[in-house]
């Protein structure tokens, strides 16, 4: 395809080659997709009730989005990544595109009229293995982290119980159907990402590695994560050794104390001894290499500075430092945007001007990956662009307000004590 191909506009290469799954057992175009895949009965795709992966890749919504995309049309699925777009930002689908540049003529290609593709070849899969969480993270739901719910339920945010413990108690990724769509996409994949829940704590993903091992097709696999790093079992780390490459992201949301009001319980001493334990491994393994992911939210916008100080001046040796950023969506009142016009702007600011102290050095320090560095740098330069100039997400900053004093309440926190500089809000 030629760069200036009108396609390019709206396609995005995972509707040919990825499966991804919530953490509620649902088939989804990918993890940022607007919503869950559906049949032609306008039912759910449950993974634990597929058995044939043509059948599940040709399924309506499937069709229907790839007609879009080739007809030059957004698809409601892909929302999100139209909304960066429009603000400059090069979204996740931008990215796929660099990616897979060589594969888009054949799929293109490859495509019936109806939308249907006849012998699927699954590149890359993604996996939310349920609610099983040791962390109570804020911008988490009892639908990522089942434990949360508890919290919620004594400060007065309603919730359905029942599907929260639905997911838990499921257990979709344990069924012979999950199997058994993995074992017939194995031969083409070449990469799967890893997410909970808190994935190192779930028996069942270590039974997933076994058999991949078993059928012959770790050499040809990447392993992703991402992991809040608090337990690194060593009958997991052990496993890695048989694949291709280990890509380990430790979610890390702010320096200290932030970090441990954002990801409650967790201790920051030992979050940073774990990240030093996972570089060493690094180290030790040429196979193994470890990144920092940060969610972009309302608790951790304005401290974001000092975590890019502390990445900058920290001792490692093989982690990439840059971190990869997330825009976090939901829930709407931890947008970044929510602040009123004069001080995103000044958060803004305050960001691109750290970028500028030390942006050389994170691009000299990791001259391996610098091209890779140098895209997530500009990432979060266009998601300042699009903090200053989004007014539409004030309105959430008195829900903001409320749900904040609501969990401090039931925690004992008090985010004053990590984040002064919203006193205004809180007296």
């Amino acid at each position: 395809m030629k760069a200036n191909d009108p396609r390019l506009k709206t396609f995005c290469p995972l509707p040919w080659n990825h499966l991804s799954v919530g953490p509620e057992g649902k088939g989804r175009v990918c993890c940022d997709g607007y919503d869950f895949l559906k049949d032609e009965q306008g039912h759910f795709l449950f993974w634990k009730e597929v058995k044939d992966l043509r059948s599940y890749f040709n399924s309506k919504d499937y069709k229907r989005i790839r007609r879009q995309m080739l007809n030059g049309e957004r698809p409601k699925h892909c929302f999100h990544c139209f909304k960066q777009e429009d603000h400059g930002v090069k979204s996740i689908r931008l990215q796929y595109l660099d990616q897979y540049q060589k594969d888009i003529k054949k799929m293109i290609k490859n495509t019936n009229s109806d939308g249907s593709v006849d012998h699927p070849k699954i590149a890359y899969l993604d996996m939310a293995l349920g609610n099983k969480c040791n962390l109570k993270c804020r911008m988490c739901s009892p639908w990522n982290s089942y434990i949360i719910g508890k919290d919620w339920k004594k400060a007065g945010i309603s919730y359905s119980e029942e599907s929260a413990e639905k997911i838990f108690k499921d257990k979709w990724y344990s069924s012979s159907n999950t199997f058994n769509l993995i074992k017939q996409a194995l031969p083409d994949i070449r990469a799967i990402f890893t997410t909970g829940g808190e994935p190192l704590i779930v028996k069942e993903h270590l039974k997933i590695l076994k058999m991949i091992i078993e059928k012959g097709h770790a050499h040809h696999i990447i392993l992703r994560y991402n992991s809040n790093q608090t337990v690194i079992p060593n009958d997991i780390v052990k496993m890695w050794k048989f694949f291709k490459e280990i890509q380990f992201n430790c979610s890390v949301e702010a320096y200290g104390e932030l970090n441990n009001y954002i990801r409650y319980p967790s201790q920051w001493k030992r979050q940073e001894e774990n990240i030093y334990y996972l570089d060493r491994l690094a180290v030790e393994n040429s196979n193994i290499k470890v990144f920092i992911h940060t969610t972009l939210q309302a608790y951790n916008v304005i401290k974001l500075p000092q975590l890019l100080y502390f990445l900058r001046h920290a001792s490692f040796k093989k982690l990439n430092r840059f971190p990869f950023f997330i825009w976090v969506r939901k829930p709407e009142y931890l947008n970044p945007s929510i602040f009123p016009k004069d001080m995103r702007v000044r958060i803004s600011n305050v960001i691109l001007k750290s970028l500028d102290e030390h942006e050389s050095f994170f691009l000299k320090c990791n001259k391996d990956n610098v091209d890779w560095i140098s895209e997530k740098i500009q990432v979060l330069k266009d998601f300042c662009e699009m903090i200053k100039n989004d007014d539409s997400q004030e309105k959430h900053l008195p829900e903001f307000v409320i749900k904040t004093k609501q969990m401090d309440k039931v925690r004992n926190q008090s985010v004053l004590n990590v984040l002064p500089e919203l006193k205004e809000y809180f007296a």
